[in-house]
């Protein structure tokens, strides 16, 4: 008799969750809703980030079917500190913070200043990570690997929320 009500607990929970128009955020039929057209992509920074966005926004540079055409302008940063030493000066945790300013211009409705000179939007994106050291310097090197490529790619997936939010 348990058995059956897990079960039919189950079925119920996914039927429910198939018919109530679930769907994850970052699914592929969300890319299609962005109506953003990148006309121009500058990127400026650390070149690992550089390589990530580019193959993140390029399905935005077509621009057949969009309705909104921007000018888009990157810059990444990436540092490694040390956080915190131990008694004989030897690092124990490190601090690594990336940051992505994102620099555009709206070509359907562009910002002017004061002046009548055209002003691009700002944004930035901004992650950090604690992480202990390691006494074999090789694990240290993929666990940082692993680290900027997390960030990164938490990074990129604000970018393109904030990009799909563009009116």
């Amino acid at each position: 008799m348990k058995y059956f009500n897990k079960i039919l607990k189950f079925c119920l929970f996914f039927v429910f969750i198939s018919h109530c128009g679930f769907e994850p955020i970052y699914s592929l039929s969300n890319k299609k809703e962005i109506k953003v057209g990148i006309i121009e992509l500058e990127v400026s920074g650390d070149h690992a980030m550089n390589r990530n966005i580019e193959r993140l926004l390029a399905p935005y540079k077509n621009t057949s079917g969009k309705s909104i055409f921007i000018k888009l302008d990157v810059t990444n940063s990436f540092t490694k500190e040390i956080d915190l030493k131990d008694s004989k000066g030897n690092p124990s945790q490190y601090l690594i913070t990336m940051t992505t300013n994102l620099s555009f211009d709206n070509l359907n409705t562009p910002l002017f200043n004061e002046d009548g000179e055209k002003r691009w939007r700002n944004r930035q994106f901004s992650r950090k990570f604690n992480y202990q050291n390691l006494d074999n310097k090789f694990d240290l090197r993929r666990y940082e690997e692993s680290i900027r490529k997390n960030l990164s790619m938490q990074i990129n997936q604000e970018i393109i929320l904030y990009l799909s939010k563009i009116k």
